[in-house]
């Protein structure tokens, strides 16, 4: 389900800090927009190896995790209970299916938002988080209100992405019975 080489492109526009860390059977990778589990070694994964040894300069080991700031700080060892508390966080998926419904908006001259829809609104996510997850028919979609987080999930895999707040929602979307509340 993830996109590693467009991840890898997300992880390099993401802002500080950056959280990666390791268990026995998943790799977690978490900024302050979006965050993944992946069953996949991120340290050996073709187009996101890179980026992470540059940003990093470590691979955390099984149980454990780092924290990077900035370039002057480096890699910082992730406490036990962060890793607990960001764990619980990614795996705490609500139950109400979103749609994908294949739209996108622009947002200004750079920036672009896909449009899902839950049953009573739209939720707003930045193409570029989007990107780095492959929807299919078995990937399924999850949130709850616009200011919520968006859950993907295919299999034991989990993406879960800040979205783009709105205060109101796009007139040509208004007819669709929406509202951004």
């Amino acid at each position: 389900m993830i996109n590693f080489k467009n991840l890898s492109k997300a992880l390099k526009h993401s802002r500080f800090p950056v959280f990666w860390f390791r268990t026995e059977k998943y790799s977690y990778l978490l900024t302050g927009y979006w965050g993944i589990k992946t069953t996949s070694n991120l340290h050996i994964k073709k187009g996101i190896f890179t980026t992470l040894i540059n940003t990093f300069q470590a691979i955390p080991e099984i149980s454990q995790g780092y924290k990077f700031m900035n370039k002057f700080e480096g890699a910082i060892p992730m406490e036990t209970v962060q890793i607990k508390n960001f764990t619980e966080l990614i795996e705490k998926i609500p139950e109400t299916e979103l749609t994908y419904t294949r739209l996108i908006h622009k947002r200004n001259e750079v920036d672009e938002d896909v449009v899902l829809r839950s049953p009573n609104n739209y939720i707003f996510v930045d193409r570029m988080y989007m990107d780095f997850i492959d929807i299919t028919s078995e990937t399924k979609l999850y949130g709850l209100k616009p200011n919520n987080a968006v859950y993907a999930q295919k299999d034991e895999e989990i993406a879960m992405i800040l979205p783009v707040r709105y205060g109101e929602i796009p007139e040509y979307l208004k007819s669709g019975g929406g509202t951004n509340e």
